[in-house]
Parts: structure tokens; sequence; C-alpha cells
């Protein structure tokens, strides 16, 4: 095999350096697909071919999921649909002949597939917004993760998918899920809830991780800490986080 491929999952930086770090071939190559059911599946790519694309190719942490294909385009925009800077966080919403034109839910549909402000033309008339983030980088677009994954913690906007990031790079830890429990308007706690390759409880390994993220983290991003042995999951493989 020469070339694999990640979609309809986010790419972790640290999953794709454990790549390289076995397949360290440069005819190997990586390539990050982004895209979803209402896009006729995957709309950009980027293509990972050695451990300094990975540096190139991020922001943060967070990877590069290319640029739009062929026929496809794609806007980093606000809540009031106006473009993001250059640099700054923004919603991901596509156009283009792959995107359908709404649910049977007319009520989600309405929310989710609006007038395209940009273009006119026959097939880029309907906008989807994806409710992903993302900021456009050297002409890429970086994820920064799904509007869940965003929050707001004492005022600051906190992006959920960061402090995965650096869990999941502390050595032992196998998967790192981390969820913002919010009790009222003011009282909100982020955990992280955590397993390890041997499936026991390592109370050294979450010192280590509580002083990784005192180094990584600002103090209202430090999460509390939880150790499961198994993160449930959805029949289709997908994190329970109910």
């Amino acid at each position: 095999m020469k070339l694999w491929i990640c979609n309809s999952e986010t790419l972790k930086s640290n999953l794709l350096l454990k790549f390289f770090d076995i397949f360290w071939d440069k005819r190997k190559q990586f390539a990050n697909f982004y895209g979803s059911t209402e896009t006729m599946a995957d709309c950009t790519s980027e293509v990972y071919s050695c451990p300094e694309d990975i540096q190139i190719k991020s922001v943060d942490a967070n990877l590069s999921i290319g640029a739009p294909m062929f026929n496809t385009h794609c806007y980093i925009v606000d809540e009031k649909l106006e473009v993001m800077p250059i640099g700054e966080v923004g919603e991901i919403c596509i156009t283009g002949y792959n995107v359908a034109i709404g649910y049977l839910d007319g009520e989600i549909s309405n929310k989710c597939f609006v007038q395209n402000p940009f273009h006119k033309h026959d097939g880029f008339r309907v906008l989807y917004k994806t409710g992903d983030f993302g900021r456009i980088h050297n002409g890429m677009i970086i994820y920064e993760g799904r509007r869940d994954m965003q929050v707001k913690i004492r005022g600051q906007r906190v992006n959920i998918a960061e402090i995965e990031t650096v869990i999941n790079e502390c050595p032992m830890v196998d998967k790192c899920v981390v969820l913002c429990h919010q009790f009222s308007d003011v009282s909100s706690v982020i955990v992280g809830y955590y397993t390890t390759f041997t499936k026991e409880r390592h109370p050294r390994l979450e010192s280590t991780i509580l002083d990784t993220c005192k180094k990584s983290l600002p103090q209202y991003m430090r999460p509390k800490l939880i150790y499961l042995k198994e993160i449930p999951l959805q029949p289709n493989t997908g994190i329970y986080t109910c």
C-alpha cells in the first residue's frame, strides 16, 4: 500500500506521527479528507508525506484538511455569515454541485441549508452550514473541531480538542475524551476521561497528565481527570458522550 486515507473522523496529529514512525518511507502517504453526507462525502483533502508536513500543515496541533475539491467552494464565516479574517476561527460552510438541497425535516433544514450570499450561479445557490469550525492558514483550512467542541469558560472560548490533544500526547494514554459539564449559567467543569494501554489506572500517569496540562494550557482550560477502563462507543463506533 502506498496511500492511507482518513475521513469521517478527526485525524489527530499524534496518530499521524505514529504512522510515520512505522512507515518512514516517503513513498507512503496519508490523505486527510473532509466531508459529510450532506456534501456527498469528501469535499476537501490534504496529503501528508513525512513528519515535517505535520509541522507545516498544522496550527496548535490541529491538522489541515486542505483546500476545496473541484466544483466546491468553502467559506469560514461568523454567525452573521460574514467571512472571517485570515487566521480567525469561524464556521466552515460549503457550497457546490455536490451539496444537498436540504433535509426532509424542514425546520432543521432551514437552519443548516441557507441561500448562498457569495455565489448566485447554478450549482452554488445553496450554502451548507456544517457546524464545524476552522481557520485559513497559508491557503489551507485548519480543522478546529465541531460546534459542540467550542465552549466558553469564564468568558473565554475553549476548544475542547486542544485539551484532548495535550492529554493524548502523554505516554501510556490510549484514548481521551474531554467534556464540559455545565451545572448552571455560571458553573462549568471540564473533565478529561482517559484510558491506558495497560487497562489499569496509574497514579503517576495522572500526575504526569496534570503537569503536562499546567505547562501547555491556561488555568481555565485545565481539566479534572477520570480514568476509565473503556470509553463507551455507539454502534457506529462513534464515542458515546451522553
